[in-house]
């Protein structure tokens, strides 16, 4: 199989997990537990990556190094306010820091999965 083949597999499974996830939070739950799947999903999804690093552009490889840098921010910013409880109203903050922030870094990553396989079939 080609390269273009694995990042359409990739995109593809992410596309369908991240889907299936804004549906399932209709019930905040399941909405909360797909979430779980989809961040290590696109954790792993983002290594593999790394396999083909040396066919990305260096724009694109930007890409994934914001990536990274947006998970990692957002992981120690979550252990902060959630373990020295820095936050004041608990339902906002958990609907933005569970809920809107992780599905935002998803979406830029499906967005920065796409523009790699378009760099590769161009």
């Amino acid at each position: 199989m080609k390269k273009v083949n694995y990042i359409n597999i990739i995109l593809r499974v992410n596309q369908i997990s991240y889907g299936a996830t804004g549906i399932l939070f209709i019930t905040f739950f399941f909405g909360l537990m797909a979430e779980l799947y989809l961040g290590a999903l696109q954790i792993i999804s983002s290594l593999l990556i790394l396999f083909f690093w040396k066919h990305l552009s260096n724009g694109l490889k930007k890409g994934t190094y914001y990536y990274w840098i947006a998970v990692i921010v957002y992981l120690v910013g979550f252990y902060l306010v959630f373990e020295l409880k820095l936050f004041s109203d608990f339902v906002g903050m958990g609907i933005i820091g569970l809920v809107i922030i992780p599905m935002l870094i998803g979406l830029y990553l499906l967005l920065h999965l796409n523009s790699i396989k378009k760099s590769f079939v161009s």
